[in-house]
């Protein structure tokens, strides 16, 4: 990481503290405590700035305007990016509790764009997902509070292990707002689940990935080696409602189906593109490259399937397997997250990825399945599914 430069640090204080002093007729009188608190945040607000200058993926042409337009959490159409955003000290603990994947809560995978907090998706198994959230749900209120940001909406659904809350959203299609009473539970992330089904004769092997973590290639890796072991040839691999995470864990994921001369990611910044392929991913890391190439696939996404999903489902439908069910969100951008002066955090986007040997883009596209289809508002009659285990069992 680069370290910031002085001068822009200096010259930004000064231009800061003098909008604050240049109004009144004489400084106000601050303490020494207050003035230092003040002095820290100018340094902060200036690490953002410098930032967002220097890394960036699309540099505003008004850094000023950006600035203003992510602190106001609303878009004024000044700023590109619609992913960043700023951890402030206070919230960082509760950053690191996602991280650790075990909390008080109902299971939603939240994300902030256009001002708006928007459902990405409902965790597999959790009380959010057994209340009917859908992607796409626009979270209006928490307990009768008006959500205004991403982090206030995270800190208002979660609480303590039986406790309930009401949310009130938004939902496309829907005459007026509907308010879901939920009770909450200890939410423990597992990135991935395995089991076997029967379809026209037929064994296949269904693995769910819940979300990329550090935990999700291995888990996956294995889940798949089971099933060769038992002779299953037919898998699904079913992404729908996984937000993402981690890009590591679907390279790693990637590297069991790749050959050589394939291109997983191509991974752009605003300055340099690094290439993803056989030869980086084979020669570098401890990787079963190609080992379950023999193995019939098919890919489930949706509207809920976004980032790392969209690197693999992309990736693997450039290749050839085939992808069932909706449109993914199409985020197609990352973050880097960036630990200032005062131990706060801001994520910033730096960088976009394509997919497959074609380097198909992601971004505001998202995936395109091969096969279409809709599933039905009847959780027990999963159309995709089923269309998946057509596809294996005429191969």
């Amino acid at each position: 990481m680069k370290k910031l430069p002085a001068l822009f640090l200096g010259c930004f204080l000064a231009v800061s503290s003098f909008s604050v002093f240049a109004a009144e007729e004489r400084p106000p009188i601050l303490s020494q405590e207050e003035e230092a608190r003040l002095q820290k945040q100018f340094e902060v607000l200036a690490e953002i700035v410098a930032y967002i200058s220097l890394y960036a993926l699309d540099r505003p042409q008004d850094i000023a305007s950006c600035v203003t337009e992510m602190i106001a959490m609303r878009r004024l159409d000044k700023c590109l990016d619609k992913f960043s955003y700023y951890l402030p000290l206070e919230e960082v603990e509760e950053f690191k509790i996602d991280t650790t994947g075990e909390f008080g809560g109902i299971g939603l995978e939240l994300i902030q764009k256009d001002g708006l907090v928007v459902v990405m998706a409902p965790l597999d198994g959790t009380p959010a997902a057994r209340a009917g959230f859908k992607p796409e749900d626009i979270i209006l209120k928490v307990d009768n509070k008006e959500v205004e940001s991403l982090k206030q909406a995270v800190r208002l659904i979660r609480g303590p292990e039986g406790s309930k809350v009401e949310i009130e959203i938004f939902r496309k299609g829907s005459a007026k707002p509907i308010k879901i009473v939920v009770t909450r539970e200890k939410i423990l992330v597992h990135p991935v689940k395995s089991r076997d089904v029967v379809a026209n004769g037929k064994k296949a092997g269904v693995i769910k990935v819940n979300s990329f973590s550090e935990k999700t290639s291995r888990e996956f890796q294995h889940a798949l080696y089971t099933f060769k072991k038992q002779g299953v040839k037919n898998i699904v691999i079913d992404l729908r409602n996984n937000p993402g995470g981690l890009m590591h864990g679907a390279l790693e994921m990637l590297a069991l189906f790749i050959k050589p001369g394939d291109l997983a990611l191509t991974y752009r910044t605003r300055e340099e593109e690094l290439f993803y392929n056989y030869n980086f991913l084979c020669d570098r890391r401890r990787l079963d490259c190609g080992k379950f190439r023999d193995l019939r696939v098919v890919i489930l996404i949706n509207k809920g399937s976004a980032s790392a999903s969209e690197i693999f489902a992309g990736a693997m439908k450039d290749w050839g397997y085939p992808v069932v069910g909706e449109k993914s969100f199409g985020k197609g951008v990352g973050q880097t997250l960036h630990t200032l002066s005062d131990g706060s955090k801001f994520a910033l986007t730096t960088f976009e990825f394509l997919v497959g040997n074609n380097r198909t883009p992601i971004r505001d596209k998202g995936v395109l399945p091969n096969y279409e289809v809709q599933n039905s508002d009847n959780p027990e009659n999963d159309l995709q599914m089923e269309k998946a285990l057509e596809i294996l069992s005429q191969q």
